[in-house]
């Protein structure tokens, strides 16, 4: 680009060179012509080039036109008037964060609104404001972003730039949303790892989500999605209530589920006590049979130790027979 030359200027020239280019035949393509312009652009419209390249529209060589010119405008210096000089022009910038955005941007129950005027047409104190306002949304937006979303937009020193980016990005497309809260309801799935109520509500979440975003849905179908999304332990429970003839809105359903989550949970207390009980009887069983046996090896020690040093009777090789009493005569 020609130096001496203003940006819109040069911008004007690239355009008219595009298009002797593309009378000769050699087509390069809307969508390559434009990134070419884009990537030529200097480093002072940085933030032009990122809200064209990442926002959600795409990007032509007009619009990156249109947008270079208005913040050539923007760039021109423009003199300070004083208190008492009358104010031609009053802009003002209002930022309002009320919602959570779905994405990679998360705000959660944040409310900053500022408002401040344009510096350069009005006093310096009012710019001053403007400059504070404007560094107290930065931070707040900057605060609620993943890393990697902070270290691209931390260099960027406009919060309208990045709000707005982020609005047409994640906040202007209510289909994204209506897709984003039905794919997280339909892939819900309960588990035996955690308590079934506490996943309970997590649907009930779910479905207020959808619900909110004006997709209408009954309840009874509400109940019976939530009954095909019991985990494998609860089988036979969820058999049961599939056999019943009557239809159960959600509500209802959770009131059976509470009940049977807290009978389950009595039960399972109940057969662990038994269990440890029959552990103990078993242990004191084995305790004392255990003792029986060192009662034996005890006195067969005992006798050996008494019988110790005696010198067994010498009967000159003949075997000594035991006197032998007759049980008639008694002789």
């Amino acid at each position: 680009m020609d130096s001496s030359k203003t940006l819109s200027d040069n911008l004007d020239d690239f355009k008219k060179l595009s298009s002797e280019f593309n009378s000769l035949g050699e087509k390069i393509g809307a969508e390559n012509e434009a990134f070419i312009l884009l990537n030529s652009l200097p480093e002072s419209y940085r933030e032009v080039k990122v809200a064209l390249k990442y926002g959600r529209e795409s990007i032509t060589t007009d619009a990156i036109i249109s947008a270079v010119k208005t913040k050539e405008l923007e760039l021109q210096p423009v003199a300070v008037t004083t208190a008492a000089t009358t104010i031609a022009a009053a802009a003002t910038i209002t930022a309002t964060v009320t919602a959570t955005v779905t994405g990679p941007l998360t705000i959660v129950a944040t409310t900053v609104s500022v408002a401040a005027t344009v510096p350069g047409t009005s006093t310096v104190v009012e710019a001053d404001k403007f400059e504070k306002d404007n560094k107290t949304i930065l931070g707040h937006l900057l605060n609620h972003m993943n890393n990697s979303l902070f270290y691209l937009f931390v260099v960027q020193k406009s919060a309208k730039i990045i709000w707005d980016m982020f609005e047409s990005r994640y906040g202007g497309d209510d289909a994204d949303r209506r897709k984003y809260v039905v794919g997280k309801w339909l892939e819900f799935q309960m588990s035996d790892d955690e308590s079934v109520m506490n996943q309970v509500h997590e649907y009930e979440n779910l479905v207020a989500s959808v619900l909110s975003k004006g997709m209408k849905m009954c309840e009874i179908l509400q109940a019976n999605v939530l009954l095909e999304k019991f985990p494998y332990s609860w089988s036979d429970y969820h058999n049961h209530l599939k056999h019943k003839k009557k239809d159960l809105t959600l509500q209802e359903l959770i009131s059976h589920v509470r009940t049977e989550e807290a009978n389950r949970l009595k039960d399972k207390l109940f057969f662990q006590s038994l269990n440890s009980v029959k552990a103990n009887l078993v242990e004191s069983s084995s305790a004392s049979k255990d003792g029986f046996k060192n009662k034996g090896k005890q006195i067969a020690k005992d006798k050996a130790k008494k019988n110790k040093g005696l010198k067994p009777k010498n009967t000159c090789g003949r075997i000594e027979k035991s006197k032998l009493v007759c049980y008639v005569c008694g002789k």
